[in-house]
């Protein structure tokens, strides 16, 4: 069994325990801290402060970590990919009417890389003795084996409420087999716990925003960069013109809250229409053009490595935070799939990742997913 383990340390509780579980089961467990983010962000000339984590005071951290634990700790600036990779990412996806997820983004071109750029400077005979490991909230094989011709399963975490599974669909065979997440058979309360039985220095340090580059808050963000975004009309549903919006990027589907439209309502962002610079809204919960049934999806990531041939009915979740629908899929054309609901779901919003789950005899199993190209 491989005995070296390479932790991404963020300097945040859930990867400090995880480093420290690992160590007690007698790993030669090795930190490795990720700086996505510089002090200021200069993307913004003369910019602000809007740095949130994986900047140097999370570094500052995971070293105390790794001091307290008695590993070694190495640092790979990585803040110029992030910018091209994640924040550019997150900001052409707003400018072109789409509501992007940086997290998804993240793990899948920047995160996970790790792994190979670890495994290229090893020596070939070092290779097969290397894992690596996270603090994310999510089950895979309790012992993954490099080079196995086993399949590699991955599962939601034992915490529901702080699975991760949504935002790494896009893991893969060769990946996983690598793969260990310590945490994920425990609740955060138990890491918690944990880490404050274990003396770690984190123990009861924060919480990450949900984007974690963002130090305020999402508009904020993208009224300091979004400089091209233009004032327009809002019309309803029905085309009666109610207000102004202050710019396309700064709405999504299904908002309701910051539109400003006084009284009537409530009213619900239903499409943006880029070749008008137009926002149509629907006034009440019941208006038809805040629902669909069927969604095309770009960028399918299936974690078994084979797409299914004949379509297949799964638990899907349009985003985050949703508890998961009935939904059949199926393949629209050599690169894009179909997922149809059973019922109508509000806010299928492009950009947004639909994840694909079913039962089994471990929980529910993780299959893939993709990203909303349209509705």
């Amino acid at each position: 069994m491989p005995n070296i383990v390479y932790v991404a340390m963020s300097g945040g509780v859930d990867s400090s325990v995880a480093a420290a579980l690992l160590q007690q089961r007698g790993f030669g467990v090795r930190g490795v801290f990720m700086r996505y983010w510089g002090d200021v962000d200069d993307i913004v000339p003369g910019g602000e402060d809007f740095t949130n984590c994986c900047n140097i005071e999370a570094m500052k951290d995971a070293q105390r970590v790794c001091d307290y634990l008695g590993i070694p700790l190495s640092v790979m600036d990585l803040r110029g990919k992030f910018k091209d990779d994640v924040v550019k990412f997150f900001l052409r996806g707003y400018e072109n009417g789409i509501t992007p997820n940086p997290c998804v983004e993240c793990n899948r071109s920047i995160k996970f890389e790790l792994i190979e750029k670890i495994l290229s400077e090893a020596s070939e005979k070092e290779r097969d003795n290397i894992m690596f490991a996270t603090g994310h909230y999510i089950r895979n094989s309790q012992f993954p084996i490099p080079n196995s011709q086993s399949l590699q399963r991955m599962f939601v975490a034992k915490d529901f409420n702080k699975d991760q599974s949504y935002f790494l669909y896009t893991m893969t065979q060769t990946k996983l087999e690598r793969l260990m997440f310590p945490i994920g058979e425990f609740t955060k309360p138990e890491i918690r716990m944990m880490a404050q039985e274990m003396g770690l220095p984190v123990a009861l340090k924060k919480e990450s925003q949900e984007v974690c580059f963002i130090k305020n808050n999402v508009q904020e963000f993208l009224s300091a960069r979004l400089k091209n975004a233009k004032a327009g009309v809002i019309v309803t549903t029905t085309g009666e013109a109610v207000g102004e919006h202050r710019g396309l990027p700064f709405y999504t589907l299904g908002q309701r809250g910051g539109l400003n439209l006084g009284g009537g309502g409530p009213y619900y962002v239903a499409e943006k229409q880029l070749d008008t610079n137009t926002l149509v809204v629907a006034k009440g919960d019941d208006d038809p053009r805040l629902s669909q049934v069927r969604v095309t999806l770009r960028d399918v990531n299936w974690i078994s490595g084979k797409a299914p041939e004949e379509p297949i009915q799964v638990i899907a979740k349009p985003r985050y935070r949703h508890p998961g629908a009935v939904a059949t899929i199926q393949r629209a054309d050599f690169k894009n799939f179909i997922v149809t609901f059973d019922l109508p779901e509000r806010a299928l919003t492009p950009g947004q990742s639909v994840v694909f789950y079913k039962d089994s005899e471990h929980g529910m199993e993780v299959l893939g997913g993709g990203i909303i190209e349209n509705a």
